[in-house]
């Protein structure tokens, strides 16, 4: 089993306007609490992550938020605010270990909307507030909590940052047993341009346990020729078979892999993930200090398994 650091955070930032001049501005730290954090990595195997927060709510409780909360203390009375905007951005700096995608999440309240004053703020799935993701008490700029007034006659808009950061940074050892022996390998992240390029990102297309491979000795998707059965027929290209399971509680997601009868021995250089089958694609790359040894004509089948820790107070 591979253990991942999952590195979850975010940030609002709140602005108050009247006749288009900032009158109010706070930026501070969310905290995302425990149930949906686990259904966040869940989701990360699929499209669009970034809508589990897509509505925002306004609260009045004040109580210090803790990951075992259910939601906000107070909600207020207001609708949810659904969200008018979205915005993604990468960053990557290899040589500090320091990979990440953001999305920023805009909330517009328009004049008269927001009047009150508020304590707590928070985000969620769905306008009904039956999946809550995040809590935080509106913070001054020296981090204590305070109230923010919405005048009547002001605008107030919301800024919602998440922020996925890969876990590990540099590569890893770690070693696994084959066949009664212990094998070595490297799992190294990798330059993705899930990282690198605004244009694809995690919070979009999906992370690190959406696809997994089974790689060849030269990085490429194993492919081999299997055995003619029965011997009047012709040779035929396969590749490895794989079936993938999620556990919401272990945040564990489990590649069963079936690698059928071949015409050949087959050399198993490694595994790959990523949100897609495209090299460029790939987030982690995991190496055996030697291959594994697959025989002609047996089929081979393993699991590999990849859980998310929780690594930080996000």
């Amino acid at each position: 089993m591979i253990a991942l650091p999952a590195h979850v955070s975010g940030e609002f930032r709140l602005e108050t306007r009247r006749g288009g001049i900032v009158t109010q501005s706070r930026t501070f730290a969310n905290l995302v609490m425990t149930q949906p954090f686990s259904q966040l990595i869940a989701s990360l195997r699929g499209d669009n992550a970034w809508q589990m927060a897509r509505y925002l709510y306004l609260g009045t409780g004040d109580s210090e938020p803790t990951k075992d909360d259910p939601g906000l203390e107070q909600r207020s009375g207001l609708a949810g605010k659904l969200v008018s905007g979205q915005t993604f951005s990468n960053w990557i700096d290899p040589p500090n270990g320091e990979r990440w995608a953001d999305v920023t999440l805009q909330f517009d309240y328009a004049v008269g909307e927001a009047t009150g004053e508020w304590a707590e703020i928070g985000a969620a799935a769905d306008d009904a507030y039956a999946e809550p993701y995040n809590r935080s008490l509106i913070r001054d700029e020296n981090g204590a909590p305070t109230s923010l007034v919405v005048m009547s006659d002001e605008a107030l808009t919301v800024y919602l940052t998440l922020r996925l950061r890969e876990g590990i940074g540099f590569p890893v050892r770690g070693s696994t047993d084959y066949l009664g022996q212990t094998v070595g390998f490297t799992l190294t992240p990798l330059d993705s341009r899930y990282w690198s390029d605004d244009d694809y990102s995690p919070w979009q297309s999906g992370y690190a346990h959406q696809v997994m491979q089974v790689l060849d000795t030269g990085g490429g998707a194993l492919a081999f020729t299997t055995p003619p059965w029965p011997a009047s027929n012709p040779d035929s290209s396969a590749s490895p078979s794989v079936s993938l399971s999620h556990d919401l509680a272990s945040r564990t997601t489990t590649a069963s892999v079936t690698i059928r009868d071949s015409s050949e021995d087959l050399l198993i250089g490694g595994l790959a993930f990523g949100s897609t089958t495209n090299a460029a694609d790939r987030i982690y790359r995991l190496e055996f200090d030697e291959p594994l040894v697959k025989p002609a004509w047996d089929t081979l089948t393993f699991q590999a398994s990849i859980t998310f820790t929780r690594s930080e107070d996000d």
